[in-house]
């Protein structure tokens, strides 16, 4: 497979471990980059590592993981994933490729409550009111739904994404809507449910300190609304408004 899988990992060792042997029981060729920005300088097996600066952010990680790549195709993965029976990568670069995707996302298996899957169409009112219509497709096409955004689970053309100047590394956190309502108008985005992952959640005081701090979270979503003048996000789900920021 001419794929490289890609892992972002900050303070959470022991997951992106049990991430990395989840993908080698099924894909133990498979190469796999993963770029860490924690405290302590930790070791993995099965994976090369890209040591960071404390604290780097997501989308520098994302970076410097893109830029190491030679594929054609990445994975993106984040480090709380794990492959199930249903992460089947040859079907998934197939479908991509069959169906002329450029950015192809499957199905993350949640174990908690969620409302609704992430994936989606953008929708701008008044010029400054983004709404993210949850659950909404342009059209669906051999099990694929084409849309606006999806999970950070995804395959993508490595080429197209460089281009299109990857994550901006202002955004420590908080990139993931910012990414895609910078790029979505320029490539093809399409959302996969026949591959899944398992997204299996932990934390730690150590984690919860940067990524789960809110007066940090309210900054990044500033910066990023500012970047495209919005004044408001708010997230649609059958009309309804589930949340805005």
């Amino acid at each position: 497979m001419n794929l490289t899988a890609i892992i972002k990992t900050f303070q959470r060792p022991t997951l992106a471990q049990r991430l990395i042997n989840s993908i080698r029981t099924l894909y133990p060729d498979l190469p796999i980059l993963i770029a860490d920005d924690s405290e302590e300088d930790n070791e993995y097996t099965g994976a090369s590592l890209l040591r960071l600066p404390f604290n780097a952010g997501l989308s520098a990680g994302r970076n410097r993981l893109l830029e190491a790549v030679e594929t054609e195709h990445f994975l993106l993965l984040d480090d709380d994933h794990v492959f199930n029976q249903n992460t089947n990568l040859e079907k998934w670069l197939l479908a991509l490729e069959d169906n002329g995707y450029d950015l192809l996302a499957g199905f993350v298996v949640e174990f908690r409550e969620v409302k609704a899957a992430f994936y989606g169409t953008f929708e701008l009112v008044n010029g400054s009111h983004l709404l993210m219509h949850r659950e909404q497709h342009l059209r669906e096409e051999n099990g694929i739904l084409q849309c606006h955004y999806t999970p950070n689970f995804f395959i993508a053309k490595t080429k197209q994404i460089k281009e299109l100047g990857a994550w901006k590394e202002e955004l420590k956190l908080e990139e993931h809507w910012e990414f895609f309502y910078r790029v979505y108008q320029k490539i093809k985005i399409g959302y996969y449910p026949a591959v899944s992952v398992d997204h299996r959640r932990e934390t730690s005081e150590s984690y919860s300190k940067f990524r789960d701090n809110s007066e940090n979270i309210d900054a990044y979503r500033k910066k990023g609304k500012a970047m495209h003048g919005i004044e408001k996000l708010s997230f649609i789900l059958r009309g309804e408004n589930i949340y805005s920021f």
